[in-house]
Parts: structure tokens; sequence; C-alpha cells
């Protein structure tokens, strides 16, 4: 008797190899959905890394800010300008201009631009849209490897250059001038790129100011704009001088309360997704000794998100 040897048939073929495609099918998939998690995850924890990389290191700077009213110094070098321009005011005005800019000329006239350091230690920020820059003077010590700078001061600058958050070291003076006034180019400071992928660095200004928290756009320590803004009066008005006696006296608006950074970066993925984050970095030097709640702000004027 024969015996019958068994075999799949075509269509158990058939079968198994597509019950096997699916199966292979549903734990590629599976295991390309885990990938693309964790790649996402990934960029997540590197991108937020990379914020509080940035708000750490412009807190750690604020910690240090130092600040002086612009009347407490250049007080001889701005003495010997204004002397000059004077001088030169006086030429045009008695029709000697080109003698008095002949004379000048000589070598033996001394410039009064170079007659002593002229130095900077304002707070600054300048507001341009999504790419604003800030400035402002901190202590710098030394770390035993390079030399301290003068007065152990540095001024530190933020700015936006392609899409990069750069931080810039210089010193504190300001630059040098000619006899005509024309300033003379600095060295380049020392940079250094903060982050990449910076699309927005957004700067609000808090101070307080008529018993209300006020936020602004730009900030300069030396004017008198925000906390003590300049009173508007005509110069008809009988009390004109003494207004503006007081005017003179009253101080500049020096240091904000805080700065609110509002920070776009994107990712290192193939469709460079934008994260947004912000956060309200207070200066320990200003006048307040605290920062605002949120109730505080006045809805009219925006608050910080």
């Amino acid at each position: 008797m024969q015996s019958r040897l068994s075999a799949f048939t075509l269509l158990e073929t058939l079968l198994a190899v597509l019950i096997f495609s699916i199966v292979v099918t549903a734990l590629y998939s599976t295991f390309r959905i885990g990938m693309r998690a964790y790649e996402l995850g990934e960029r997540n924890i590197d991108v937020m890394q990379k914020s509080r990389f940035i708000f750490d290191m412009i807190t750690k700077d604020f910690r240090t800010v130092y600040y002086e009213d612009e009347s407490n110094y250049n007080i001889t070098f701005r003495q010997h300008v204004q002397q000059f321009e004077n001088e030169m005011e006086r030429a045009r005005r008695e029709g000697r201009l080109d003698e008095f800019l002949e004379r000048i000329e000589d070598e033996d006239y001394p410039n009064p631009y170079s007659f002593s350091s002229s130095i900077d230690l304002s707070f600054k920020g300048v507001d341009d849209g999504g790419s604003d820059g800030l400035s402002f003077v901190v202590h710098r010590l030394t770390d035993g490897k390079t030399a301290a700078p003068p007065w152990g001061l540095a001024r530190i600058t933020y700015a936006i250059e392609n899409d990069r958050l750069v931080r810039t070291t210089d010193d504190v003076f300001l630059p040098e001038r000619t006899k005509e006034g024309e300033e003379i180019l600095k060295p380049e400071p020392l940079k250094a790129t903060v982050a990449e992928g910076v699309k927005q660095f957004d700067l609000k200004y808090g101070y307080f100011y008529d018993m209300d928290w006020y936020d602004a756009d730009d900030w300069n320590s030396n004017e008198k704009k925000y906390r003590n803004p300049t009173p508007e009066v005509e110069e008809d008005d009988p009390n004109y001088e003494f207004i503006m006696q007081l005017e003179r006296n009253r101080p500049a608006d020096g240091l904000p309360a805080y700065v609110a950074v509002d920070l776009v970066l994107t990712d290192a993925g193939p469709k460079a997704r934008e994260r947004h984050f912000q956060s309200l970095i207070r200066i320990p030097r200003a006048e307040e000794t605290y920062l605002p709640l949120e109730e505080e702000y006045r809805p009219e004027l925006g608050r910080i998100r």
C-alpha cells in the first residue's frame, strides 16, 4: 500500500505569507512610532535645555549688574567736551569757523575727546521686533588665568545674528574720537554663541510708576522716559523755569525691575518645529524690592503671559 506524503497547498502557503506580512508590518509600524516618539522627545528635551541655558545665563549676568547714574562719572571729560563745543559754536556765530577748524588740526592743539578715558555704565535695551538687543555692565573678576578688565567691569551684550543668540564681552570704554568728533573703531570684542535656532528674542522691561506696574519695549537707564518721565510744560508757563530746574534734579530711569524674556526656539528635526518659552528675570540692584503678581498688571497695558 502506497503511503501519502503531507504537504502545504498553494492556498495555505499564500495565507501563511499574508499573515506573516501583516505581523511584520504591524511590528515595523510599532517600532517606527516608538522611534519617532523617542526622537521627538529627544528634540523637545534639547530645546528645553537650550531655553533653560539661555535663561540661566541671563539670570547669572543680572546678579552682577553694575550701574551708576551718568552724572557720577565722565565729569572731567564732559566738561572739556562742553568747553570745546562752546568754543566751536562761538566761532561759528562770529564767522571764524574755518579759522577755528584750521587751528584744531594743529598737532599741538589738544584733542578734547581723548583728554581722559570716557566710560559707559548704562543699561540699554533696543526694541527690534523679535530680534531685540540688550547691553549692560557687570562685575567680572579674573579667573586667575586672564587679566581682570579695568575696575573689574565688563560690558555684556546680547543680540540675534542669523538665528543665533550671541553674547559679546567688551570693556566699558567708549570709542575714542578724532578732533572732528568722528569715532575711532575699537578692536572686535569677544563673541560667543549662546544658542542656535533662536527665531525670536523679544524683551520687555518692567518698572513701577504711579502706584502701578508697567512694561516698556525698550530701555535706557540714562533717560527720563518711564520711571521718571519728563513733564509736559509750555515755555510760556509762569512756572516753566522752576519746573525745568526740578526736572534737571530728577534722577534718570536707572535699572528696570525685571526683564521679561520671550523666546521662540526651533528643534533640530527635519521640520524644525518651533517652541515658545517665557521667563521673567529680576534685576536685584533695581529700585523695586519685589516682583509684581499677575493680577497687578493693568490689562489694557498687557501682561506677561
